[in-house]
């Protein structure tokens, strides 16, 4: 159930007006976890017993940690054997094939016979998030910054929230545990500003990504019979679409969430305006760097040790988190590039502050063509993101580069101003505002919203495209896809 769908909006009007015509959160969070169970079951029921096995699992073993807390002993056993658990079940359903296909290949390139075939194993939508759920909740009370909670609604609701569940953003269990012990009341200023992101979502998803992608997937369908510009085209296409739809998804869930009373932080901050790749990282997919950095990067040594030993634990960070996207070793290369451009930065303002070094171009220009730099870079870098095999890498990267001879190939209708227009409008003018006025009067905000969601509705693509962060099969619903970024 996609939430710029029809099904998705009769289920959410439903959800909504039950849930505030229920007396208190006594009544409205079991409501509120059935929903959320009937969403995700919504694709396939038996996904939803494998959520079920995660729920569980995290709520025995953070009261055994609790306990163990209590004796005085030690619960990093405990976390262990958890997390085990937890990614166990993530490897089976999403890296199984991937790993026994890769050894496969690399066994037959040295004449080996590999005795195994690829399982058939449907694809849990949403899987690696809730997982990330489940583990942020199991590490904080290992840690001794939240206690177990014995309310299985109250756990259950936390991994399981619908707005979330599928494509994030990732909550931390700090932030939203707290919300689910305190009474939710109906707010209609908080409405409105839920009912405003969504919108606006929607209209970066429906109206932007999707007319951006009606370009760009002809393109990478078949690289090889369009020209270079094309490419290049199709790539600064494809820049501007992941944005659009993610971000447009993560506003959506913000708003759905605010709406029923509750709260999400920021998944996105503008990242097209970062002048280097770590801004970039403190922009793009918030909630997804910050667990990497609190959960990963930390857990692996942090900044501890030498810079070498850093330098290690960014580029594993970065690998892995490359990996989390998708079972491919486009997702690793990708991840490999940022962990690489991360590690160089690093270095080279270590670098530039111990030996003293100044910037020898005036400061606007030296901001201006890091600026450049940084969104070349992040450019280049989602070509393996959007191919789906080294070859296709390959050869949209030698196309943009023009290291490719292209005479004779076609050239596509490119629509350079429904490219180029709503990113450089996003970034360089609405990214340049900081906060927002109040709202003084309530039904003045619906009556406004309620006309950009028509207009939203004019100009939106015919038809339903997929989030991107579901699945890269254009067409295939998420259990077929054979390259799902859940």
């Amino acid at each position: 159930m996609l939430f710029n769908t029809l099904q998705f909006a009769l289920f959410f009007l439903i959800t909504l007006a039950v849930y505030w015509s229920l007396p208190g959160d006594r009544w409205r969070q079991p409501f509120l976890l059935l929903g959320s169970l009937f969403f995700y079951g919504y694709w396939d029921w038996r996904f939803v017993l494998l959520l079920l096995v995660v729920i569980g699992s995290s709520y025995g073993f953070a009261l055994a940690m609790a306990r163990a807390h209590a004796r005085g002993r030690r619960s990093g056993a405990l976390l262990a054997t958890a997390c085990a658990v937890n990614l166990g079940l993530l490897f089976v359903f999403k890296y199984c094939n991937f790993f026994a296909d890769s050894l496969k290949v690399a066994m037959e390139r040295f004449g080996i016979d590999a005795p195994w075939s690829t399982l058939h194993i449907l694809l849990p939508v949403g899987v690696s998030f809730y997982v990330f759920q489940s583990l942020t909740y199991l590490i904080n009370v290992h840690r001794r910054k939240l206690e177990a909670d014995r309310n299985f609604v109250k756990i259950a609701l936390y991994i399981s929230f619908f707005p979330h569940l599928v494509a994030g953003p990732i909550i931390h269990a700090t932030d939203f545990l707290w919300q689910l012990r305190e009474t939710r009341r109906w707010d209609p200023t908080m409405f409105l500003e839920g009912t405003q992101k969504f919108i606006l979502g929607f209209f970066m998803k429906s109206v932007f990504a999707d007319n951006i992608a009606v370009f760009v997937d002809p393109v990478y369908a078949d690289l090889g019979a369009y020209d270079n510009v094309s490419i290049l085209a199709a790539s600064f296409g494809f820049y501007c679409q992941i944005y659009f739809d993610f971000a447009g998804y993560s506003l959506m869930a913000i708003g759905i969430t605010n709406q029923l009373g509750y709260w999400l932080p920021d998944n996105f901050n503008y990242p097209y305006r970062a002048t280097s790749v770590v801004d970039f990282w403190r922009r793009w997919h918030i909630s997804l760097s910050t667990w990497l950095r609190d959960y990963l990067y930390i857990s692996l040594g942090g900044n501890r040790g030498s810079r070498l030993f850093q330098y290690r634990n960014l580029m594993l960070t970065m690998l892995l988190g490359g990996l989390w996207h998708g079972a491919s070793w486009n997702f690793v290369l990708w991840g490999g590039l940022h962990g690489l451009a991360l590690v160089v930065a690093h270095a080279w303002r270590s670098a530039h502050q111990a030996m003293g070094l100044r910037w020898p171009i005036p400061p606007v220009a030296g901001i201006v063509t890091a600026w450049l730099a940084t969104q070349i870079f992040v450019l280049l870098c989602w070509i393996p993101f959007r191919a789906t095999t080294f070859a296709q890498t390959g050869e949209a990267l030698r196309a943009v580069l023009w290291l490719r001879p292209d005479a004779d190939l076609t050239r596509a209708a490119i629509p350079w101003l429904v490219l180029v227009l709503p990113v450089l409008v996003d970034t360089f003018i609405l990214g340049r505002k900081h906060g927002g006025q109040p709202v003084t009067n309530p039904w003045l905000g619906y009556a406004t919203m309620g006309v950009a969601f028509l207009i939203a509705l004019l100009f939106m693509f015919v038809g339903t495209k997929p989030f991107i962060y579901f699945q890269f099969q254009p067409g295939l619903p998420p259990i077929f896809a054979s390259r799902s970024t859940a």
